[in-house]
């Protein structure tokens, strides 16, 4: 088992969508690629990366209206949508 295989369990079994670095509000990753998210591979690969991970935390899919306010396709955060979720539906 490696890292991406660990956090991949960890996120999934605790119902989170993905990471996000809250500090630069640009980086986020989800466990599952969302379709028509442009350029979401699902947990970033060590190439995609650099030392951007180190920062980010577990997070919640945004609603679509809300991602679409900062300008992105998708928005992880730290707080579940009172609806439930983005597209993901959790």
């Amino acid at each position: 088992m490696n890292v991406r295989q660990i956090v991949t369990e960890y996120l999934t079994e605790h119902g989170f969508d993905g990471l996000y670095d809250p500090d630069s509000g640009e980086c986020a990753c989800l466990v599952a690629p969302m379709p028509g998210a442009s350029g979401v591979m699902g947990l970033c690969n060590e190439e995609d990366v650099g030392d951007r991970c180190h920062n980010c935390v577990p997070g919640y899919l945004q609603t679509e209206d809300e991602a679409k306010r900062h300008g992105f396709d998708f928005m992880l955060g730290p707080d579940k949508p009172p609806s439930g979720g983005g597209e993901s539906g959790r």
